[in-house]
């Protein structure tokens, strides 16, 4: 992705980020959307990784979760040159579901992670600034960083979720990128 289309997206991202955190619970941007801002327009590969048994066990213990699905689908686009890869998904949480997009960079580094819904009081949202803590790391660097408690139980559980997913994709990407 170039550097014009990734930063036309994070703005994109980030004023849409900021109008949801003045507004109610909700959609904050499509699917179509981010993916539009996120490769400049030019509609990206939809692609889809089959996970044996065993890459899923692998999966499972590497990010300590269960029932990971075994039929992933990701989107991979062009711009510039530069391929970049944007996975989705939906997280639960006690406070509610927030949908989240994740971009990572050829290199196997998080680009961006952005929120596309959120079911809960805003005020429970990261900031933007908590969310660019992710920019750039690979995924050791990104569970080495602090987990990012706070005293708001709901906060912190939201965090959880945008960490978990963080990781996700990018052992997604890492499976995805050998196969």
């Amino acid at each position: 992705m170039s550097v014009v289309a990734l930063a036309m997206f994070l703005a994109v991202s980030s004023s849409a980020h900021e109008s949801a955190h003045k507004s109610a619970p909700g959609v904050i941007m499509t699917q179509a959307q981010a993916l539009n801002g996120t490769f400049g327009g030019v509609p990206p590969e939809r692609k889809t990784l089959f996970l044996t048994a065993e890459q899923n066990a692998g999966l499972a213990a590497r990010l300590d979760e269960k029932d990971l699905p075994s039929v992933i689908t990701y989107y991979v686009g062009k711009s510039s040159g530069s391929a970049a890869f944007s996975f989705f998904e939906r997280r639960r949480t006690f406070v509610g579901d927030a949908v989240l997009m994740t971009v990572v960079r050829p290199d196997g580094r998080l680009a961006s992670v952005s929120f596309l819904a959120f079911e809960a009081a805003a005020d429970h949202m990261p900031d933007l600034d908590w969310l660019a803590r992710f920019e750039g790391k690979s995924f050791d660097e990104i569970r080495a960083l602090p987990s990012g408690s706070t005293n708001d139980a709901r906060l912190t559980a939201v965090r959880a979720a945008v960490r978990a997913t963080a990781l996700r994709s990018l052992a997604l990407f890492e499976t995805a990128a050998g196969s």
